[in-house]
Parts: C-alpha cells; sequence; structure tokens
C-alpha cells in the first residue's frame, strides 16, 4: 500500500493511488467482505470474498472513485494495475476458523508465502533454507512450507521472543540477530541453499557469503530499508559473489504468479 502512495513520475512494480482523487471512501487496499446483494452470476448473498476494496463499512463492487485509469503505455514495462486485483469468492469457515485469518494466513502473508515458495524455491529434502525476518507474517509461512518439504531452516528474528515463537514452528535454527550476527550465525550452520529474504542490507550480504554457488536468492521484501534515506542504507560488500557463484538473486511480488495460484492456495 505504502508503494502506492508515492510520486506517479517514479517508476515501480505497480500503480499509484489516484492524486486528488475523491477518496470518499478511504483507503483502497486488501480486504475481506461478505456480499449482501449480487447482480453478478456465480457470487451470492452470503458469500465471502477477498481483494482489493476500499476499506469502507459498505462498498459496491466494482469500486470506481480513486481508481486509475490504466494505460500500459503511460507506465513503466512490467508496471501491475493493482486495481485489477478483483475480490475472489473465498470459502466461508464455518466456525473452522475465524475470518480475521483472511488478514494473516489466508491473506496476503499467507499469499505471498506460498507464491513465492512454489513458484522460486526449487529445494530438494535435505537443503538449507536461510529465511531473513523468520516471524513475520510471510516469513513464518516459508518456515512452515520449507519443513513440510524436508528443508533443514535457519532463521532470523529480532527478539527473544520471536526465537521461542520460531523454534515453535520446528525451525532448526534460530537466533536472535541483535545478540548474534548473521556472519557468525550462517558460518556456523551453512552452507546455505536457498536464501529467502525479507531484510536486505546486513542479511542479503551475509548470506551471499554462505549460499553454496549455482543456487538462488529469493528476494520478497528489504525491511531495513525501504524507510531509510539513500545515503544511510547498507551497502553490499559481497555483491562480487553473485558473478563468481554464479548466483541467481530474484525479486518477486504477488501479481506474477497469482493467476497460476490463487485457486491452489484456497483450497
Amino acid at each position: 500500500m505504502r508503494e502506492r502512495m508515492r510520486d506517479p513520475s517514479i517508476d515501480s512494480y505497480t500503480t499509484t493511488f489516484t492524486v486528488g482523487a475523491p477518496h470518499v471512501s478511504g483507503i483502497i487496499g486488501p480486504g475481506l467482505v461478505v456480499v449482501l446483494r449480487s447482480e453478478i452470476e456465480g457470487i451470492q448473498p452470503g458469500d465471502y470474498m477477498y481483494g482489493q476494496t476500499p476499506w469502507e463499512a459498505y462498498t459496491v463492487q466494482p469500486y470506481f472513485e480513486g481508481r486509475v485509469a490504466f494505460d500500459p503505455k503511460e507506465w513503466a514495462p512490467h508496471t501491475f494495475d493493482m486495481d485489477s486485483l478483483a475480490l475472489q469468492v473465498v470459502p466461508d469457515p464455518k466456525g473452522l476458523y475465524p475470518l480475521s485469518k483472511y488478514m494473516s494466513l489466508l491473506g496476503i502473508p499467507g499469499l505471498t508465502g506460498f507464491l513465492g515458495f512454489n513458484s522460486l524455491v526449487e529445494a530438494k529434502t535435505g537443503d538449507t533454507i536461510f529465511v531473513s525476518s523468520g516471524a513475520s507474517g510471510v516469513g513464518s509461512v516459508v518456515v512452515q512450507f520449507a519443513k513440510l518439504e524436508g528443508l533443514k531452516v535457519i532463521a532470523s528474528v529480532g527478539s527473544d521472543a520471536k526465537v521461542e515463537y520460531v523454534r515453535s514452528l520446528s525451525a532448526d535454527v534460530v537466533f536472535n540477530y541483535k545478540k548474534e550476527s548473521y556472519e557468525s550465525v550462517l558460518q556456523r550452520h551453512g552452507p546455505v541453499h536457498v536464501f529467502w529474504d525479507n531484510v536486505g542490507g546486513e542479511a542479503l550480504d551475509a548470506a551471499l557469503e554462505v549460499l553454496v554457488p549455482m543456487s538462488r536468492a529469493i528476494i520478497c521484501w528489504a525491511s531495513s530499508s525501504d524507510s531509510t534515506p539513500p545515503e544511510k542504507r547498507f551497502r553490499l560488500k559481497n555483491s562480487y559473489l553473485i558473478m563468481k557463484k554464479r548466483l541467481d538473486v530474484r525479486g518477486f511480488t504477488i501479481p506474477e504468479f497469482i493467476h497460476q495460484y490463487f485457486d491452489k492456495f484456497m483450497e
């Protein structure tokens, strides 16, 4: 959402919000709604739907206020029209789990982890994956997928309480990066075959040292620098290892894979 608040003249992976538009319905973002009335075949009153929606008590879909009039020729190549993520019918839990799960495990955090893991990780049983920010919404999902696939999991977190939480997810090695350095832990417990990065900066720099040749780093986010002024951002010291080890460093966003995997995610 924050990325959509940037100046429209700055290129990125997604469209912006419409500057000056009458956002009488407030912010537009991921949300869960229940259908009260429908004129669309296949969508019934009482259905739950998840996707891009104005955050308001009652909404008419598809929404129009604040919607970008998307013309690919007017945006940078591969810019995704975020308003195209229309609401999709999702299962009614019927009391099996709280609706709030659609804001976490069954929402954007879980979907991000699911799409990225299934599309890009390509690890085999016995491989080692390092997950930075392992206690985050996305990181904790990736930890669990990795264990289900038989991987050894190393995870970094930012507090002792989070260490215990991620250990409860069956991660093999969990450390508080504020007490132990990335380098020391990874040198002891590596080598690493896949790096799932939510942090960037020092975490990425240390991972480049322990990744085996021809392995991969999947860049999901860079929380260490996304709000940091450019002049204060951490500068990589080990970027030359990308060439020497022939590493595949791959960023991704949800729109790349959502149409391919969304139905499978909701199964």
